[in-house]
């Protein structure tokens, strides 16, 4: 198996696709899809890694989020023991006790720190009202951030570990040529009127022939209106 192999399986929950749709055997990333040509994917020569990640923020932060799940950071064991057709009263109470409990310590020991995973869960600095205003959806999508400890909740271990994540930088690099493309993410902002014609949400993606229920925008590429918060296909 080649290193995009690799990089795509470590990928695998952005990329929603299997290795059976993938070929081994080239140096290309190349998907067949329902047009006779093939679509080989490469960033367009105005590609900027860093404008892709600020248009694009999961795609850094979901590597926090696929290791605490690799790593089983989530504890298991307390998860498991939350189960009340596996467990006494007891012993789903006392777990479901310290599953809150560090829950409560990951969000209201540092607003500023939960800020910041507010940020980096997906939303706008602009909508943060406050630790206290926190929805469920909101904080469900915070706490995706937060490991679960064996014993007593530890703030310190929780924002160290996410303050000093050490990124891989070639899953972050071939992510938009590898899956970016096909999902019609946008890579750069649009810099013309002439560039704000055809939404997204008009452009009638291709289907991947085994898979149809994966759709293909790479006939296309995207940008981000900033001043109307919409994507734009741009080819």
């Amino acid at each position: 198996m080649n290193k995009k192999m690799k990089l795509l399986l470590a990928f695998f929950s952005l990329a929603f696709m299997s290795c059976s749709d993938i070929p081994t055997n080239s140096s290309d990333f190349v998907v067949t899809t329902t047009n006779i040509d093939l679509a080989v994917y490469s960033a367009p020569s105005d590609f900027d890694l860093e404008t892709y990640l600020k248009l694009n923020p999961d795609v850094k932060y979901n590597q926090i989020i696929m290791d605490l799940k690799n790593n089983s950071f989530y504890n298991p064991a307390r998860l498991d023991s939350m189960v009340a057709t596996k467990n006494d009263a007891a012993t789903v109470a006392a777990a479901k006790a310290s599953f809150e409990a560090d829950n409560l310590a990951f969000l209201n020991t540092d607003p500023s720190f939960t800020k910041q995973i507010f940020i980096m869960a997906g939303y706008s600095d602009s909508t943060w009202l406050g630790v206290d205003q926190l929805n469920s959806e909101q904080k469900k999508m915070i706490l995706r951030f937060n490991r679960q400890q064996n014993g007593a909740p530890s703030f310190q271990e929780d924002s160290t570990y996410i303050l000093t994540f050490k990124y891989e930088n070639e899953l972050l690099e071939n992510h938009y040529t590898m899956f970016g493309l096909l999902n019609g993410r946008p890579y750069r902002y649009c810099n013309a009127a002439s560039e704000l014609v055809l939404p997204k949400s008009q452009v009638v993606p291709d289907t991947l022939g085994k898979r149809p229920f994966i759709l293909d925008y790479s006939a296309n590429v995207f940008c981000f209106d900033s001043t109307t918060s919409s994507i734009f296909a741009i080819k």
